[in-house]
């Protein structure tokens, strides 16, 4: 599972595909919140994107691709990417892996708590 930083956001740059920690992968220093919440969103983007490209998801990556990669802070950008990624969990459910709902469930919750 992700893991809480001293500042309260979420780690997740340790996950595999699967959801698993890797213990191997470093931890990163941003100061500026919402840096650190981008990064974390596009670590785990990048997790979810692995995984529905491997399985062929089609659905969920047309979903994701909506409103990713994040390229800077632009609220705009992270509120897309939130709408999308809850939209996605509400009408294709049934699509997704037990393991990506709780990753989608701990992004939008990390970039709910930034706005």
């Amino acid at each position: 599972m992700p893991s809480r930083t001293s500042s309260g956001s979420t780690d997740f740059s340790a996950l595999d595909v699967e959801g698993r920690r890797d213990e191997s992968a470093g931890t990163k220093g941003l100061s500026d919140p919402w840096s650190q919440a981008r990064l974390s969103a596009n670590e785990v983007c990048l997790v979810l994107f692995d995984g529905w490209c491997e399985r062929r998801n089609v659905t969920a990556l047309a979903y994701l691709m909506h409103a990713w990669p994040l390229i800077d802070d632009d609220e705009f950008l992270i509120r897309r990417l939130l709408q999308s990624m809850r939209e996605l969990e509400k009408h294709h459910r049934d699509t997704l892996l037990d393991s990506e709902i709780v990753l989608i469930e701990l992004l939008c919750n990390e970039l709910s708590d930034r706005e």
